[in-house]
């Protein structure tokens, strides 16, 4: 989901290892999505990219679903909708102000970003 910046945090992470070469504990563990849900993942962010957001954000609606799949002409399957629901849940959860790592400067993120992570 893009902050301010009109960026993802993955994105911006993305960046800043192209720009300093520092890899991020974020980026050298990501797992690997299942060939098998790649196509959900896919969906997921395709979604994600157009939720709505006011105050806080919102969960993808069963609309926005509905329309998405309607202009793509994909029937998905029901486990696939669950999937979905379940990847919104947890992105959601995980942009809980609670969560956030709030860092000050260039060093404060350096130091965060080659960190050992247990």
């Amino acid at each position: 989901m893009p902050d301010k910046t009109g960026k993802t945090r993955l994105q911006i992470l993305h960046e800043i290892r192209s720009q300093t070469g520092v890899v991020a504990p974020q980026l050298r563990d990501l797992p690997d999505v299942p060939l098998e849900g790649a196509h959900v993942w896919r969906w997921f962010c395709d979604l994600g990219s157009a939720r709505s957001s006011g105050m806080a954000i919102n969960p993808i609606s069963w609309n926005d679903m509905n329309a998405y799949f309607t202009l793509q002409r994909i029937t998905p399957a029901q486990w696939e909708l669950a999937a979905i629901r379940a990847l919104d849940d947890a992105y959601l959860k995980s942009r809980d102000k609670g969560s956030a790592v709030v860092v000050k400067g260039a060093k404060g993120l350096n130091s965060m970003m080659t960190r050992k992570v247990k």
